[in-house]
C-alpha cells in the first residue's frame, strides 16, 4: 500500500499595497453621433465617484469637443476614453483609428499642443460665421494641457486638468 503524503499548506504572504491616489479606466464608446453624449456622460460618472475636485462642465465640454472631432473625421467604428487620476491630474485621452493630425474646421487651424493657453489671444484663429472649427480651440483655452500622440492603430488625443489634492 503505497501512502499519499498530506499536502503542506502554503504559507500566504500578506500583499504590501501601495498608497496610491492614482485611478484609471477605459470605456468604449461606439462611433456615432451618440458618442459625444456618452463620452459627456461617463466623465461626469467617473468624475463623481472618484471624487476628483475639478470643474465637470469644464470635462464634459473638452471631452465632447475630443470625442466630437474624432467621430466626423473617420474614428473607425469605436472610439476609447482613457481616464487617469494621478497626483492632482485629471488626464482624459480620446483613442480612435484615424491617423491623421487633429483636425479643425478650413481655415481655422490647429493651434499648438502646449501645456499653458495664457500667452495666446483665445480667439485669434475662429473663423467669422462657421459653425464648427472651434473644438481645439476651446480645448486649447479651458485644458491645462493637451496634445496627441499616434498609437498602433491611430491617434489619441488628450487634455488634463489640474487640481488641488
Amino acid at each position: 500500500m503505497h501512502a499519499i503524503a498530506p499536502t503542506r499548506p502554503t504559507k500566504a504572504r500578506p500583499i504590501k499595497a501601495r498608497t496610491t491616489r492614482m485611478k484609471q479606466c477605459r470605456i468604449e464608446l461606439v462611433a456615432s453621433p451618440t458618442a459625444p453624449v456618452e463620452a459627456r456622460q461617463q466623465v461626469r460618472a467617473v468624475i463623481s465617484v472618484w471624487g476628483v475636485p475639478v470643474e465637470t462642465e469644464t470635462a464634459e465640454l473638452l471631452v465632447s469637443e475630443l470625442v466630437t472631432n474624432a467621430y466626423r473625421h473617420d474614428a473607425g467604428e469605436w472610439i476609447t476614453l482613457a481616464i487617469q487620476r494621478r497626483h492632482g491630474v485629471l488626464r482624459v485621452d480620446v483613442h480612435d483609428s484615424a491617423s491623421g493630425r487633429p483636425e479643425a474646421a478650413a481655415g481655422a487651424g490647429v493651434p499648438e499642443a502646449r501645456e499653458s493657453p495664457e500667452d495666446r489671444d483665445e480667439f485669434d484663429d475662429i473663423p467669422g460665421e462657421g459653425e464648427s472649427g472651434r473644438g481645439l480651440l476651446i480645448v486649447e483655452t479651458l485644458a491645462d494641457e493637451w496634445g496627441f500622440y499616434r498609437t498602433e492603430i491611430g491617434k489619441a488625443v488628450f487634455f488634463a486638468l489640474h487640481y488641488s489634492e
